[in-house]
């Protein structure tokens, strides 16, 4: 498919405001439990407003994502995505950093100007916070560890509750980031989730089957564990490749 695409960009002194493409969908730098990998690919483009902030001490990124609009007669739901992803450093001193998370993701199908009531007005909350300790080792063969601990929690706030997702979930999600100086990378991951759903987020870690043909299949807890093996590298100025091995 080819899709023209339009942006404008206001930027001063670490702040910036855009307006129509969105610089995402990784940018947002937000969990797989939130925000799938493989929206990379599925959902390439997005668009609405966007305010975003790259400060030494604060990063952060606030945007809302318009996927579908109705009007006056439309026999389909509207359906948009609001997200907040922000990292506050507490400490960044001898090759050490110490980050407060925090990331939400609100995704909304349905709206108020229509008549269509085939499909009930669905409204999801789901939000991570929890705390990120980075070491870097200069010149060694491990150039860096990343220890990061979320508690991830899943709310439904429709006004009519559907019988095909719970009500409120939530996980603890640790993790252990490993990386060389050859561009190959370990990441170890544990998921414990109970009761948990994400609109957005990549399916694996869903207590509710996404595929029609398991429709109503559901694993109220969900315990995985993942062992990732990553090749990240620039192989010409421009060409970025990155591949992934990731059993669990």
């Amino acid at each position: 498919s080819i899709a023209p695409t339009f942006t404008i960009k206001v930027h001063k002194n670490g702040y910036s405001f855009l307006l129509g493409n969105l610089e995402g969908p990784l940018n947002h730098q937000l969990i797989e439990p939130l925000f799938d990998f493989e929206n990379l690919i599925n959902h390439r483009n997005e668009n609405g407003g966007q305010f975003r902030t790259d400060k030494k001490a604060i990063w952060s990124d606030t945007w809302l994502n318009w996927e579908r609009a109705i009007y006056p007669g439309s026999t389909f739901q509207e359906a948009f995505t609001f997200g907040h992803s922000s990292r506050i450093t507490l400490l960044e001193k001898n090759n050490f950093k110490l980050s407060i998370p925090l990331q939400v993701i609100m995704y909304h199908n349905g709206g108020q100007i229509n008549t269509f009531k085939a499909n009930p007005t669905l409204s999801l909350f789901n939000g991570a916070e929890g705390i990120s300790i980075e070491k870097k080792f200069p010149n060694h063969f491990i150039e860096s560890m990343h220890l990061a601990y979320y508690f991830v929690n899943y709310r439904n706030i429709s006004k009519e509750k559907s019988t095909s997702y719970y009500k409120q979930g939530y996980a603890s999600y640790p993790s252990l980031l490993i990386k060389t100086k050859y561009h190959i990378n370990a990441l170890l991951e544990y998921w414990d989730g109970h009761h948990y759903y994400s609109a957005k987020g990549s399916p694996v870690f869903s207590s509710v089957s996404y595929k029609w043909s398991f429709e109503g299949w559901n694993e109220p807890i969900r315990n995985l564990l993942f062992i990732r093996l990553l090749y990240e590298q620039e192989w010409l100025p421009g060409l970025f490749v990155n591949i992934r091995f990731e059993p669990y």
